[in-house]
């Protein structure tokens, strides 16, 4: 029965339900993908099973470095054992190799911040089934809460699901969280589209309404990452630059 009363819910029953609520304008995996990346970046607090322990990104890194080899990425032990990303050949054709590389020393020590950081960068654009398969099941077992859920949601500027969330007077639900910036940005976003100087990019678009929204919004509300932005304002930033489109041809 729906709206489900269990607090903790793992990423990919989150993914499914959420999906079918909305009628599979997304896909289960796009959404599920989404919230990994969510809690590569931390953007979203993740648990076990159970609800009581938060996931230790670091330390699910150690699992990811036991296999070097994974569908989407290679896990590799510096910079300099990165490939030429094309390769010439003498007929003068050419070989663009696509594969992503993952510097993650094999020797822990060797792990500075910078180095983890940018793993959990790359990570964040991974797919789940960019993992190796022995990974699949602890990643399917990557937990979150309602509270968290809705934290993240609120950053993002998206309505709560009702499959697990109903708030009327006789059962009330505490969010939590700061209130999101993402109305007002998406309100700068249309000014910005009027005034045409929609940046020809979602990401360059992003950055420009973080910028602005450091400046601008009152420091109660919570700033998304860049990432998030991109996710969030995707839909209306691709309308807005529809619109912009038709109005240069028409001039």
């Amino acid at each position: 029965m729906l709206p489900i009363r269990d607090d903790v819910l793992q990423l990919e029953p989150v993914a499914e339900y959420w999906s079918r609520e909305i009628a599979s304008v997304r896909t289960m995996p796009d959404i599920h993908d989404e919230l990994l990346a969510a809690f590569w970046q931390n953007e979203l607090m993740v648990f076990g099973s159970s609800g009581q322990t938060r996931v230790d990104r670091r330390r699910f890194l150690g699992l990811i470095r036991l296999k070097s080899e994974h569908p989407g990425f290679t896990v590799i032990d510096s910079v300099q054992m990165i490939p030429p990303a094309m390769e010439k050949h003498p007929d003068g054709s050419v070989t663009v190799y696509l594969m992503k590389y993952i510097v993650l020393p094999s020797d822990e020590s060797g792990w500075t911040d910078d180095i983890v950081e940018a793993t959990y960068r790359t990570l964040a654009t991974m797919s789940f089934e960019d993992f190796h398969d022995l990974l699949k099941p602890g990643l399917r077992l990557l937990s979150t809460t309602r509270e968290a859920l809705a934290a993240y949601c609120g950053s993002m500027g998206y309505n709560l699901p009702g499959f697990w969330f109903r708030a009327t007077k006789d059962d009330p639900v505490s969010f939590g969280g700061r209130p999101s910036a993402m109305r007002p940005i998406v309100a700068e976003m249309t000014r910005r589209a009027n005034q045409h100087v929609l940046a020809p990019t979602l990401r360059e678009e992003a950055k420009a309404l973080l910028i602005w929204a450091k400046a601008n919004i009152n420091e109660t509300m919570q700033l998304p990452q860049p990432r998030s932005a991109e996710n969030a304002l995707r839909e209306e930033y691709n309308k807005l630059r529809s619109t912009v489109v038709v109005d240069e041809h028409k001039t």
